[in-house]
């Protein structure tokens, strides 16, 4: 396992992002098969599979990728994460200001949020029609200018968008296998987006174990979970399977998602607050 075999310059300017031409559908088909080679057959086998056929997502109608030059920034509300002090330090440099006056917070405090403003790398967009899965869409231009990209080339921090974005259609075409689709947007929005992108997440992390840079991007995206809390950056969520002693765990949440978005987000957050040294040492007495 290693290099992909898809030469991504024959669409994307790998330098700048620019898109030299759009994706023809046998070029859709040749990075959904790669990434369902690398991740879906190897990383989640058959078991969380709801069909017969292995590569049913490949050839479900209506699932395209699509390229845009777009570069979009969003903002959320996020608080300090269960890092240690030196790893919460970079959130002084993100600069953003709190509504919280400054002098009844500690330096050593976690209740004062940010407004952390990051850029879309990729986005699923999933279809209602019954005969369609939806849409990935990649922005290479944001990819080859975010701060993902210092940390690696651009082919990894590609790869690893599609790898996520792949796996929410995967998750989305599966519920509509079991007549199910209506749990996309069902439950609390928190606990659903918590579950989606925290499973999401992990197998992106997973993919990179398939990439030639793939660990340096891994360091990169393990402290920044660590550094930006649960509650506010759901997909922080997989820095508690990441942890877990539980080989069974991601596979296990991905299962409970189709019944119960409460209890698997409510794992997910106890998973990400126990990789805490700090509260893990404070409940110790209740695990002995």
């Amino acid at each position: 396992m290693g290099n992909m075999m898809v030469d991504l310059s024959e669409w994307v300017d790998t330098t700048t992002g620019d898109v030299l031409r759009n994706l023809r559908h046998q070029d859709e088909i040749a990075l959904l098969e790669e990434v369902h080679r690398q991740g879906v057959e190897n990383l989640l086998g058959t078991e969380l599979l709801h069909h017969p056929n292995p590569r049913a997502l490949l050839f479900g109608r209506g699932l395209h990728i699509k390229l845009s030059e777009e570069i979009n920034y969003r903002t959320t509300k996020v608080y300090p994460g269960v890092s240690p002090e030196r790893l919460r330090e970079k959130l002084d440099d993100w600069g953003e200001t709190s509504n919280f006056p400054e002098e009844n917070h500690s330096t050593n405090t976690r209740e004062m949020p940010i407004e952390y403003r990051y850029v879309v790398l990729g986005e699923f967009r999933p279809s209602t029609a019954t005969n369609r899965i939806g849409a990935i869409w990649l922005y290479p231009k944001a990819m080859a200018s975010c701060e993902y990209r210092t940390n690696s080339d651009f082919e990894t921090v590609f790869w690893a968008t599609l790898a996520h974005e792949l796996f929410h259609a995967f998750h989305y075409y599966h519920l509509k296998l079991d007549g199910k689709v209506k749990r996309w947007s069902s439950g609390r929005k928190k606990d659903r987006e918590l579950v989606m992108e925290s499973l999401a997440a992990f197998f992106e992390y997973s993919f990179l174990f398939y990439m030639p840079n793939g660990y340096r991007v891994k360091n990169y995206i393990d402290n920044k979970w660590a550094s930006l809390d649960v509650d506010g950056w759901p997909y922080s969520g997989a820095l508690g399977i990441e942890h877990s002693r539980n080989d069974r765990l991601f596979a296990t949440l991905f299962e409970m998602s189709f019944r119960d978005w409460k209890t698997a987000a409510d794992i997910i957050r106890t998973g990400y607050y126990l990789c805490s040294p700090e509260i893990a040492r404070e409940l110790e007495a209740w695990f002995r």
